[in-house]
């Protein structure tokens, strides 16, 4: 089924230009999403979103996910031009009120909107609160920069911002030695791992693989080690889910299409110690997931793979920044000399606890809701410490 609302953009926070009017459609069912995706990364690309909110990314988490029901608001102009979208899923858990999330980022990825303008903006922000089946459904948009456009989408949805903890980055300076951008903590915590190599007399590689096969091979033994390093601590592994294990599948195989992802592994006498996968995403360089195999913590495997990926990250003149795509505890970090600010926003459907006019919280009802993403992000949590 398709929705349509039609009507000019103009007025409020964010459409303050005159503009032409745009056609806000709201697309449902897999077969209409998936007919949406390629125009959709045609947009991202054109706007710069990051790869965790583009095609390959969203095509993987719904391929993952035989079940989920996805929609999208989708804003045209006059020549019939995507002008901005969004692709969302519906998520059941909370039995007081249906829920949608952003179907890009997830599990503390960033997540993003395409949107040319504030006003293809404000259209789509007023397909999400407005549409008359819409306004019984809890919207939930994470995780976003914490910027002008996004505060002006929560202005125009009328949704609380909640501020999430920020992804550190390495901004590159003109100084492109690896030591400059290490904490004398850090650099004595690598310096002892090679040490320790070295009395062992153990011989230790980093290799780096972009050839889809030599990573697909290798999947198995990232899984053991994704797998151990989350027993190890105690925590709910997302492998150990049939939605978790397929969605992680995917995704390596989608960005791998997109010839973006590679595959970096330090072995020690010839067997892994450790794994990262890494995306360039333009300027960016980012650190996808990390995990190492504990039976090999005496050398810091995760600390050494990590910093040979700094190190080549900052050789290659055309990388701007490295960071790790979601936030990190400070205490497991390599290096960071910037962080980016991101929020989730908030949108509660009228007649609903939680929240009240303007976005203000109603402090007598706990408004953390239950829905698949939060488990997801709190799953997340320690499994990407090295």
């Amino acid at each position: 089924m398709t929705d349509v609302l039609t009507g000019r953009s103009g007025g409020g926070h964010l459409g303050r230009r005159t503009a032409p009017a745009l056609d806000v459609r709201v697309l449902r069912g897999r077969s209409a999403v998936f007919a949406l995706l390629p125009e959709f990364d045609v947009l991202a690309r054109r706007l710069r979103q990051p790869v965790t909110a583009r095609a390959p990314w969203l095509r993987a988490q719904l391929v993952a996910d035989p079940l989920a029901r996805p929609w999208a608001v989708c804003v045209r102009g006059a020549d019939g031009r995507l002008r901005a979208a969004a692709v969302l899923l519906d998520d059941e858990l909370d039995q007081r009120v249906a829920h949608a999330v952003l179907a890009s980022g997830g599990r503390g990825y960033r997540g993003g909107i395409p949107a040319v303008d504030g006003a293809a903006l404000a259209q789509l922000a007023r397909g999400l609160a407005e549409d008359g089946e819409l306004r019984s459904v809890a919207v939930r948009l994470a995780t976003l920069p914490d910027g002008d456009e996004t505060r002006a989408l929560a202005d125009a949805l009328d949704a609380r911002i909640e501020p999430e903890p920020p992804i550190p980055a390495v901004v590159v300076a003109a100084d492109r030695e690896m030591t400059s951008y290490l904490s004398h903590g850090m650099a004595r915590t690598l310096r002892k791992a090679r040490n320790r190599l070295a009395a062992d007399d153990r011989k230790a590689e980093v290799e780096v693989t972009r050839n889809p096969a030599d990573v697909t091979a290798a999947m198995p033994v990232m899984e053991r080690a994704y797998r151990g390093r989350d027993r190890e601590h105690g925590v709910a592994c997302p492998l150990d889910t049939p939605v978790g294990l397929a969605r992680w599948r995917e995704r390596i195989r989608h960005l791998l299409d997109d010839r973006c992802l590679e595959l970096a592994t330090l072995t020690v006498d010839g067997e892994l110690a450790a794994y990262a996968l890494g995306v360039r995403d333009g300027p960016r360089y980012g650190v996808l997931e990390g995990h190492f195999d504990t039976a090999w913590s005496r050398y810091s495997p995760g600390r050494l793979l990590e910093a040979s990926m700094l190190e080549r990250a900052l050789a290659d003149p055309s990388v701007e920044s490295f960071d790790w795509m979601t936030s990190v505890a400070s205490d497991s970090l390599l290096a960071a000399n910037a962080t980016e600010a991101v929020v989730t926003l908030r949108h509660s459907p009228r007649g609903t606890t939680g929240t009240e006019p303007n976005g203000r919280t109603n402090t007598r009802t706990n408004t953390r809701t239950s829905t698949r993403a939060d488990s997801q992000a709190d799953s997340q949590a320690g499994t990407r410490s090295h």
